[in-house]
Parts: C-alpha cells; structure tokens; sequence
C-alpha cells in the first residue's frame, strides 16, 4: 500500500499520528513558523528543510565500477540488518488504516519490509490455556523442570507458526527472560544470590532450551537462529552473582553449559551472551578495569562454546535529559553516546580480542539498541540514534548476525505505551500507528550489493548499494549542523546516472519530520539536515557486470595500547591473502579512545614505513567525555604486503590508548579458468563446452571459425553458479574456435 493512503503526507514532512481527524502535520522550522521553499536547491523539498543552515559541506564518493565483497558477504541482507521488538506472529491485533484492515505484524511487512524478531522465554512459569502456573520438578530427577511440561507450554508455538507464513527464512532471536524467571528447584539459594534466583543446575536449563526448541520444530513453526542465555546477564536482577568479585566467572559457566547442550541437539543454532546491558567498560579514568573484568574475562571463559556475543546499545534522549538539542552536543557533557565513533570501535576491541584469544572470531547480535529516558514527546530523537548506530555497523556485514531496534510492534499489555508501532488511547480497543511506522518506510526498499563509498567528512557516514540498475547511498550527519552534499559518482565507461532521487528523515520542529522520495535536479548542494539520515537512489543507464573486489580483515598483534608522547606505537598485522588474490589497496581503521578527547592529531600514522597523508582530523574530540574515535584511511595497494605488515602511530602527547588497529585489505578475486575440452552434445548436432564456474563471476562464451583472423562472437553469457555450467553450440562449420571470458 502506498504511504499516502495511510495518511502521510510525503510531499510534506510526514503524519503527526496525534492529528488523527486527518488535519495536515504543516511544516515548521525551528521557531515554529511556517516555512516555504520556493526557489534553489530547495525547490520541490519539504519546507522544514528552509530552516536548515548551511555550515560545513562534504564531498561523496561513490565508486560504481566494482562491486564488494565484505568477509564473503557481497549483498546487503534485510534480514540481517533490520527487526523491530517482539516475535514475528505476536502482533495479531487489527488495525484499521485508511479503511483497510490489517494485523501489526502485517502492517510492519507491508510498510517496513521488516518483521519482529525478538522473543522472550520463561522457564519459571506457563500459561496453561486459563492461567498462568509453574513449572513442576521432575520428581525422578531433583533439579529438573518436568519435561511434560515444557513440551506442552515452554514455547508459545502459534506465533511461531504465524510468522513462518509471513517469511519461512525469517531470522528472529529467542532470549531467556532473566529476572529470577528459573523455577527455585533448579536454582542456587538465593541467600547466596542476592535474593535473585540464579541457575546452579546448568544441566537442567541446557535441557530445557533444547526442548523449547524441539517444540518449534514440532510445531513446524519458525525456529530462532538465535539463543541469548540471558538478558542483560550483567545486571544483578537478571544473574544474581553480580556484583560479586566471581560473578562474570559463574556467568560465563551458564552460557557455556547451556551451549554446549545446544551443540549436541541443535548445533545449528547460534548461542549468544552475555547480552551487555552497560557494555561501556573503560571504567574509572579510562583504565578499561570494567572491559577487563567484564567482557575481555567472559571471551576468555566462553571460549569456542558459543555461536554469537550479543550485547545491547543504548543513549538517552539528551534533550530530555541534558537539554541538548544534539547528541553531538551531548557527548561533550555525557559518556553515554554510542554513534560518534564509541559503537565501531567497541566491535574492533571485542573482535580483535576474540582473535588473540582463540585464533578465531564469533559474530555479534546487537537485540536491542535505541534510547533510554525517551519523553515521548520527541520521536526523531530516538529515531536519530537507531539510525546512527545502524549506518555505523552496515559496513561490517562479515561480523554482525543481526540488529533489532528496540521499538515494539504494539503492547497489549499496555496499550498506551508509545515506544511502540502502534498504541492506543482506548485501553487497548484499537490501534493507530505512531510517527516510528516513519522509520519502518524509511528502510522498506534498501538492498543490493556492496559498493565503494567514502565521505570527505569524520561527520558524514554514507553507504551504497546497487541492484537492478538502480543505486541507494545512504548519508548519516553525525554534526549538529547540516551539510551541502555533492556527490561524485564514478561510472564505467558509457554509463549514465539517469534520474535521482531523496528521501529524508529530520527534525521537524519538536519531532519527526519525514520526506518521501523527491526529485532531485543534481547531484550537487544536496542538503542533509543536522542528525538527518538520507537515502539517494540513482536509476543508472549503460552499467555492465561489475568486477568484484574481496576485502578480508586483519588485526594488530595487541590490543589496548597505551599512548605514549613522541613513542611509535607499533603493530604487527599479519595479512593472509593468497598470492592469486592481488592486491588492489586496503583501509586502515585506528580506534582510539582519550577520557577528554584529544586536542590533537597523531604525529604520523605509518603502514610499513609509507606515511598516510590524508588522516582525518581528530581534534573535533577535545573535551568530549570518554572520547572513542576510530579513524579510516584509504591505502594504496604499495603499501600493504602478504605476510607481516607494520603499522605505526605516533602522537604529540601522552594520554589516551589505541584500542585496536585493523587493515582492511581489498584483492581482486582471481579466477582458475580450465574449460574442458569440446565433446558432441547427444545427436552430433552441437558442441559442448563444459565451464567451471565461481560464485561471484560473469562468464561470456566466444565463437570465431577461424584464427587466422579471428572474428569472435558471443554466443552466450552468464553468472556463475559455483558448479559446471555446460554451453551447446550449433555446428555451423567444419572448424569452431571458443573462448571463454570471465570478469572480474
């Protein structure tokens, strides 16, 4: 259903659901009065844009004559990147809008072209049909819930059921409940778990997640790829250990038991933990004595037993909370701000010490992330952080399983509950949808593959994809003022950028403003509102099959290095590339975290002895609190190398550490190209050629009579499969010459 048949109104900034007697939401700037755009680049844009202010400008780049391929992953995954709270089959209540009746859960596919994709297990109690009950003992085994039971009610399987029917592939997260929800049986004496009843038979719930999961496959439902052990298992409510000196030691024993049972009866499935509530850890003075006791102590206890490490990411709503009007702003008086630089250099540290650890890396589930004392009143400032976090990670495909915004899709609990889809202002009797079905829009039609995209800006994030001859770049502003955008495509020879167009969503006064996709008359002076995100999608004339590029990541020899004044701070980064692969260039990320920012850049940033020029500037940082940053440089291929490479940063003044350095390092995926020798097809007629293929790869097959001269033809092209793909050709000659091209 088109957006405006729900009311919407895209040629302006959005609905306000709260006018529901269908008034228009009017555009206003900041001050509240009613703007107009009536000339300029502003032309045909909503007239809220009018009160944006041109400060700073950015150039963006975005390379359209390759393709990318990110640890393996070449095409942007919807599943993957996208969920909104509660399980796919909850949201049965109907909502009527603009007179046509639909579920929740219907509405959030129709709208957002997403599903909800998180759930929650107690193993204290049931709903029997009428009430709720809990769980017997096995009376032959002390400690054990009654596997009856569990059968019967651990799973509420028609949900399950429901959302199978909406996507058979859809991926959600199944999460045990916490807060003391074991039953005492299976638990250790609460006077020893800070009256928080905490699991002592690891046994018993290892069984009891196995069987909750044969209950899904019983029911033919969807089955969860995922299994968080506890929510938020760092918060005492949840794992009665904390805050104990032991406590991260005997969570870790949870997970690792209940993943181990998993690996024998559903080795398919993914364990998570610990689900980070407060995953900050630099601790007092930025001694990182909370990441050391916390998360670095549970890599090490949970070792290779879990599938996944899951952890939730939260700001506040800093105006409601600091009378900040930017998060920007915020992180100069608050700690608590994930999407400057803090969210990606936390993901390096904790890969990068999976890596040193274990030789190996587990991906991460991040099953909420949002904002914390939201006032309701403002829904851009909780959107504005959702959409920073997301557009921060969406270049990590080859590490990140999944990320679900924590918006609910409704609370029949509490209907009137706003950090929701849809709410109600009649106890729940119907349902209206909120300013966040925004957000669902926003993202319903992202996707292709990965391309090549850098922002001359720190401020500026911008991702691209390409499908169908069709382009989607996606800009965050990450700055408290607006930027002037021009984009820069580079094309292949003979292609064309055909038409463009803009989508927006902004502050809009005193909440969300929202813009449908508009025309653009250039790619030139594009405005992108302070905290706005925008997608550009460019219809593209003359593309060919693009060449792939491979990137594959790699970390320095040591983690957590203290910085030094005037000291090379050295690592080493062994690059593994097989010598088919060349080498076609490569980025460097250095993360860095300083308690109060730095007032400086580094001296010199080396990769194997070549000083890196264009470094960004870092000294935007002075005076933030708890200052992460992670700087990105591009490299030349000349200065990476197979084997051992040495990365040097050097720094005017001590303070501060490198958490982590990683090289990203780009090759051309080379092809072993052996057609077999021709063959008679059945009945003598045609040639057979038999062509193995890679994944990946375009194949376009030639026919020339003669070698003396050559005159090839194409006879046929085609993707390749992974398998042997066999060409028939007529015989229209004594003699036929083939050959067989593969790009890249």
């Amino acid at each position: 259903m088109k957006l405006e048949e729900l009311g919407r109104h895209h040629d302006r900034v959005g609905y306000d659901v709260g006018a529901r007697d269908g008034t228009e939401c009017r555009p206003t700037d900041t001050t509240g009065q009613t703007v107009t755009a009536t000339s300029g680049t502003l032309a045909g844009r909503p007239a809220a844009f009018a009160a944006s202010v041109k400060t700073t400008s950015a150039v963006v780049t975005v390379d359209f004559t390759r393709r990318l391929y990110i640890g393996g992953v070449a095409t942007f995954d919807r599943e993957t990147w996208f969920g909104v709270y509660n399980e796919a089959g909850f949201g049965n209540a109907v909502v009527n809008i603009g007179g046509t009746n639909e579920t929740v859960d219907k509405w959030i596919l129709k709208e957002g072209n997403m599903l909800p994709s998180r759930g929650t297990v107690d193993f204290e109690t049931y709903w029997n049909g009428s009430s709720y009950a809990s769980y017997s003992q096995d009376p032959t085994r002390p400690g054990y819930i009654l596997p009856v039971e569990l059968t019967n009610y651990a799973v509420a399987t028609s949900r399950y059921v429901t959302g199978k029917t909406f996507n058979p592939n859809h991926k959600t997260i199944y999460t045990g409940k916490g807060q003391g929800a074991w039953p005492s049986f299976m638990c250790w004496p609460t006077n020893l778990t800070h009256g928080v009843n905490t699991v002592s038979n690891l046994a018993a719930y290892g069984e009891a997640v196995t069987i909750a999961y044969h209950d899904f496959a019983n029911a033919k439902g969807l089955v969860p790829a995922w299994y968080e052990v506890c929510n938020e298992s760092d918060i005492q409510k949840n794992c009665g250990w904390f805050p104990d000196t032991n406590a991260w030691t005997n969570n870790g024993l949870i997970h690792n038991a209940v993943a181990d049972a998993m690996a024998v009866a559903w080795p398919q499935i993914k364990v998570a933990g610990p689900v980070d509530s407060w995953p900050y850890r630099e601790g007092p003075n930025g001694t990182f004595r909370d990441w050391l006791d916390g998360d670095h102590a549970f890599i090490h206890l949970s070792g290779n037993h879990l599938g996944a490490y899951s952890f939730h990411a939260y700001e506040y709503d800093f105006m409601a909370t600091m009378g900040s009007n930017t998060v920007f702003d915020a992180q100069f008086g608050s700690p608590h701000v994930w999407s400057k630089g803090r969210l990606e250099s936390f993901v390096d540290l904790w890969e990068n010490e999976q890596l040193l650890a274990w030789g190996t890396r587990k991906p991460f589930i991040m099953s909420e992330y949002g904002v914390l004392n939201w006032s309701t009143t403002n829904h851009f400032n909780y959107i504005k952080s959702c959409n920073a976090m997301l557009v921060a990670m969406l270049d990590r495909p080859d590490i990140m399983d999944k990320m679900s915004v924590f918006i609910l899709s409704y609370a029949p609990g509490n209907p009137s509950y706003r950090l929701t889809m849809f709410t109600s202002d009649n106890g729940g009797a119907s349902y209206y949808p909120t300013e966040f079905m925004n957000y669902l829009s926003f993202w319903s039609d992202l996707n292709g593959d990965y391309l090549f995209s850098t922002s001359s800006s720190y401020h500026l994030l911008s991702r691209a994809f390409f499908t169908n001859n069709t382009a989607y770049v996606v800009l965050h502003n990450n700055h408290h003022s607006s930027f002037t955008i021009n984009v820069q495509p580079q094309l292949p020879a003979g292609a064309t950028v055909l038409s463009s167009q803009i989508k927006t969503i902004f502050q809009n006064g005193i909440d969300l403003g929202y813009s449908d996709y508009a025309s653009l008359a250039a790619l030139t002076n594009v405005i992108v509102p302070a905290e706005a995100t925008c997608i550009l999608r460019l219809a593209l004339g003359g593309m060919e099959t693009l060449p792939v590029i491979d990137e594959d990541n790699y970390y320095g020899n040591t983690a957590l290095t203290d910085i030094g004044a005037g000291v090379d701070e050295t690592f080493a980064v062994n690059v593994t590339k097989n010598a088919s692969q060349p080498i076609v260039g490569g980025r460097l990320y250095a993360c860095l975290f300083k308690t109060n920012g730095f007032a400086y850049n580094p001296t010199f940033i080396r990769v194997n002895g070549q000083s890196l020029t264009n470094v960004p500037d870092i000294t935007h940082s002075s005076g933030v609190s708890n200052s992460w940053k992670q700087l990105a440089v591009d490299l030349p291929a000349s200065a990476l190398v197979r084997g051992s490479n040495t990365v040097s940063l050097r720094f005017p003044q001590a303070g501060g550490k490198i958490t982590s350095v990683r090289l990203a390092v780009h090759s051309r995926i080379a092809l072993n190209l052996q057609v077999n020798l021709l063959t008679l097809a059945p009945g003598g007629s045609a040639a057979q050629i038999q062509v193995p293929t890679v994944l990946g790869h375009n194949y376009n097959v030639f026919r020339t009579p003669s070698l003396q001269p050559a005159s090839w033809n194409s006879i046929t092209n085609f993707p390749g499969t992974g398998s042997t793909v066999l060409v028939n050709d007529p015989i229209l000659a004594s003699t036929q010459f083939y050959r067989v091209i593969a790009t890249p």
